[in-house]
């Protein structure tokens, strides 16, 4: 069987001029991109974030789940995440949020938060702190707007977000799904046709919202002492399309010939946000897709400009004027 690579790329942002337009993209630039060559370091590698100088690459091993490379010193990294249900273990890790002394993973089996301390990087077998137990269920996305507040999006019923406190709590719930449905289909299908990924500006308590199945883009105003989640933009050229199946008698959500991706990987700092596009068309069975183009908006939700990738990738993490990404590549030899 033909054996995937994965590797890692460095894209420099240049300098570009900033016009913006409302509904569209009025230039496009072509980023050349630097292979950092570790893929001899990486086992199954899903995605990538970068925060402190560090990459921190879910990244499935034999005994982990985890890599996390030093950018100033590639020689430098490290396994971590131990797999398995006892303490400071992982079952099944989903989102990873990056903090001054610490990153933290959402563990979607466990349904908690765990903390890997900065500091702690060359314990041997060092095994995170187990945080708070979280009740909101099938979580997909979630930031942390505060110290204590963190805001989700996943397969929920009704309201697209939950505000989730310090002790794991859903104290409220808002957001309209942006996709309405006939009314013979069942609720349960919007959310997972309307499935998304967020960003948090840094500095203030905004959200950008990409949308998995869709080319739709929203913001969003955080008022945490109201609570208030207001829309404030929004770019849109199409929505999810997709069939329904029937299994065990209940109608479910499926691809059709015509469902395509759209936003599959989101990242931002204070001035801009990068949401990799794919517009492909989903291949069944097919659990993941690529695009090598990437769609820049500024935080009114003005379209600033596309970069073109030279490779299609995977996922993207924007840090200090740079974008770093990961790719796929099947080798020519077998495993």
């Amino acid at each position: 069987m033909k054996k995937n690579v994965f590797f890692l790329l460095l894209l420099l942002i240049m300098g570009c001029n900033q016009k913006s337009n409302v509904n569209d993209f009025p230039d496009e630039y072509t980023l050349i991109s630097e292979d950092l060559n570790l893929y001899e370091n990486l086992g199954l590698a899903y995605s990538i974030k970068v925060y402190n100088d560090y990459l921190v690459i879910k990244d499935d091993q034999y005994q982990t789940k985890f890599t996390i490379f030093n950018i100033n010193n590639l020689d430098e990294f490290y396994h971590m995440g131990f797999v398995g249900q006892g303490p400071g273990e992982l079952i099944n890790p989903g989102p990873v949020l990056t903090q001054k002394n610490k990153w933290m993973v959402y563990d979607n089996g466990k349904k908690q938060f765990l903390s890997f301390y900065w500091d702690s990087l060359t314990v041997e077998k060092y095994k995170p702190t187990e945080n708070f137990p979280i009740s909101e269920q099938a979580i997909i996305d979630i930031v942390d707007l505060s110290d204590s507040i963190f805001l989700a999006t996943g397969v929920f019923p009704q309201e697209r977000f939950a505000l989730i406190n310090s002790k794991g709590e859903t104290y409220f719930r808002s957001g309209e799904y942006p996709l309405k449905l006939d009314e013979n289909i069942p609720f349960h299908i919007q959310p997972i046709a309307c499935q998304s990924q967020l960003t948090a500006h840094p500095k203030e308590t905004k959200i950008a919202v990409a949308t998995r199945y869709g080319e739709l883009l929203q913001i969003y105003d955080v008022d945490l002492n109201i609570p208030k989640i207001v829309e404030v933009s929004r770019y849109e050229k199409f929505l999810p399309e997709f069939t329904t199946q029937a299994i065990n008698g209940t109608p479910n959500f499926r691809p059709s010939e015509k469902t395509r991706w759209g936003y599959i990987s989101i990242t931002s700092d204070e001035n801009q946000i990068c949401a990799l596009y794919s517009g492909k068309l989903q291949e069944q069975g097919t659990a993941f897709n690529s695009g090598n183009l990437i769609h820049v908006f500024d935080w009114q939700g003005n379209c600033l400009y596309k970069y073109r990738l030279d490779k299609n990738v995977l996922s993207i993490s924007l840090y200090n004027h740079s974008i770093y990404a990961l790719y796929q590549q099947t080798d020519g030899g077998y495993d």
